[in-house]
């Protein structure tokens, strides 16, 4: 009786054992995941992760809305320049012309009066 009693107390040990590495394994587990024994979230581990990193998704999303809005901002400016640099250019290009043609006026007309 003695040795029946021996392999029991054996056996129950062995089923404690694997009992209690079971319930040390899932808490590893459940801490690597992120919740708490009662299911709760416990704001660390990979479901924190993930919500840090689909927030961050989002935030990127819309700041690069932002770019994009900018990006076209900037091109309707640009063309907004070229067009007026180009109506400067004729404008001056004219200016000259007409500075020219006067200058030749008035050669003409001092000849004219010597």
């Amino acid at each position: 009786m003695n040795n029946s009693l021996g392999k029991k107390i054996f056996n129950y040990n062995k089923t404690y054992n694997k009992k209690n590495n079971f319930e040390n394994r899932l808490t590893q587990i459940e801490t690597i995941v992120g919740i708490n024994n009662n299911g709760t979230p416990n704001g660390n581990g990979i479901i924190n992760m993930l919500e840090c990193f689909n927030r961050d998704m989002n935030e990127n999303k819309e700041n690069l809305k932002d770019i994009q809005r900018d990006i076209n901002n900037i091109k309707f400016k640009l063309g907004e320049l070229e067009y007026i640099l180009k109506e400067h250019q004729n404008t001056r290009s004219f200016i000259e012309k007409e500075i020219s043609s006067t200058k030749t006026d008035i050669k003409e007309i001092k000849s004219a009066l010597q």
